[in-house]
């Protein structure tokens, strides 16, 4: 019997000022819900310091879908246990 399927989701993002990258975002969600941590990494220095309030902006947003990631995976996990 296959047993303890786990599904993980690797999200990356950029957050964009124009055509240029200031800051990368990437994280591997897990089903468990640990260590799901944002890893932000700025690719211009001066692009970033510009526009930090953008750049956080787009942050949250990204840790707004590792939640909804979460929750979604959970949420699979409960329907595959309770069948």
């Amino acid at each position: 019997m296959l047993a303890n399927i786990q599904e993980n989701v690797n999200l990356q993002a950029e957050s964009k000022i124009g055509e240029e990258v200031a800051v990368t975002f990437a994280c591997l969600v897990s089903v468990e819900g640990n260590g799901n941590t944002v890893r932000p990494t700025i690719r211009n220095v001066d692009l970033y310091e510009a526009n930090k309030t953008q750049v956080r902006r787009d942050q949250q947003e990204f840790q707004n879908l590792v939640w909804e990631t979460e929750d979604r995976l959970a949420a699979n996990q409960l329907e595959e246990t309770s069948e």
